[in-house]
């Protein structure tokens, strides 16, 4: 493919950083405790992916 001025710099790198985030759940154990029971079904049947 022949590189030209409206190809913008891209590559596949991923820094350590950003993978260790991936890892983070989205929501405390705080905030849980807020949650109705059906949303903290809801989140717990996601965790399980």
């Amino acid at each position: 493919m022949n590189k030209t001025a409206y190809s913008p710099p891209y590559n596949n790198d991923v820094t350590f950083e950003y993978l260790r985030d991936l890892d983070r759940p989205p929501f405390s154990e705080e905030a849980l405790t807020t949650f109705s029971p059906a949303a903290l079904a809801q989140v717990r049947e996601s965790e399980a992916y």
